[in-house]
């Protein structure tokens, strides 16, 4: 996979914010769309004391399709986060956070309930356009 100019200024930035390889590469994960990248860069230059908690959670609201689904429930910030299909322990998978696994369909241990975008979502959890 090829790492483009913008994917290694945001690496370089986590880094010098002090957030892990590991945390950065999720990141990376997440925000795996150039208007997601963007929009993301944005608010981390308009936050600069933003600590590490913050940066993950605005990545996840950015980069994560569950945060635009009706059965989320959170929390905003940190972790676990957690919905109707995984309302206890570490909460939502780090393969569907990630998505890596398509939630669109069932998941182990989801009983069923899948992605539902939120009114003004689409089915990809992108904004509508009106």
């Amino acid at each position: 996979m090829e790492v483009t100019n913008q994917e290694k200024r945001i690496l370089y930035l986590l880094k010098n914010i002090g957030i892990d390889v590991d945390t950065a590469m999720g990141i990376m994960l997440l925000l795996n769309k150039d208007w997601k990248q963007k929009d993301w860069l944005a608010w981390l230059f308009n936050n600069p004391k933003a600590n590490a908690d913050e940066i993950i959670g605005k990545a996840m609201e950015y980069g994560n399709i569950c945060v635009h689904c009706k059965n989320y429930f959170g929390p905003e910030k940190g972790f676990p986060k957690k919905c109707k299909a995984y309302p206890y322990g570490d909460g939502i998978p780090r393969t569907i956070l990630n998505e890596v696994w398509d939630h669109h369909k069932a998941c182990p241990g989801d009983g069923g309930i899948v992605f539902e975008p939120v009114e003004g979502y689409d089915d990809k959890g992108a904004l509508e356009v009106k």
